[in-house]
């Protein structure tokens, strides 16, 4: 495999888990609302936080990859600017 090729399946990844992030945030307070009001569990908020950061911090590190695999591809020096 390339390294176009890897950026994009590494981009395509990171995006994947920043909006499995963005879902678990928003859903966080509605399911202690839920908790709180209704006859959810307590248990639910935790896991949506756990989850949340989980997929944020593989959000990160596959768009470090990506960056750093857009840079190896594209064989320029850029030190010098």
């Amino acid at each position: 495999m390339n390294s176009i090729t890897g950026s994009k399946i590494s981009l395509a990844t990171s995006l994947f888990f920043g909006w499995v992030w963005i879902i678990a945030s928003f859903a966080i307070p509605v399911l202690i609302l839920w908790a709180i009001f209704g006859h959810g569990r307590w248990y639910y908020p935790i896991i949506a936080l756990v989850v949340g950061g989980f997929c944020k911090s593989l959000c990160r590190e596959y768009k470090n990859q990506y960056e750093n695999m857009l840079y190896d591809s594209t064989g320029k020096d850029y030190a010098s600017e």
